[in-house]
């Protein structure tokens, strides 16, 4: 039998997911399969970005579903730039 793969993301990393996704869908009321497709993918695509809190995470969804924003983190001035996972290799960040 196969190796089990190793989970991208860690339990702690999970609970922020899940704790950023219940509260953009809480906000946004959205019972379409797509849009709640697009608020998961926004959270993971800032969560690989480096993006750990659940509000912001939560943020950067809700403005994607209304198409006010990439859905990228925007540095803040003088705030250090968000760390990314350690799990992401430099080769694979280009």
């Amino acid at each position: 039998m196969g190796e089990e793969a190793e989970p991208l993301y860690d339990d702690g990393t999970m609970r922020i997911m899940s704790e950023a996704y219940e509260a953009a869908d809480k906000q946004l009321g959205v019972s379409d399969k797509a849009l709640q497709v697009t608020i998961a993918v926004a959270i993971i695509r800032a969560l690989n970005d480096g993006e750990r809190d659940p509000k912001r995470l939560a943020a950067l969804a809700i403005s994607e579903v209304r198409g006010e924003g990439s859905g990228r983190i925007e540095a803040e001035p003088d705030s250090e730039p968000p760390r990314r996972p350690g799990w992401i290799k430099a080769s694979l960040l280009g």
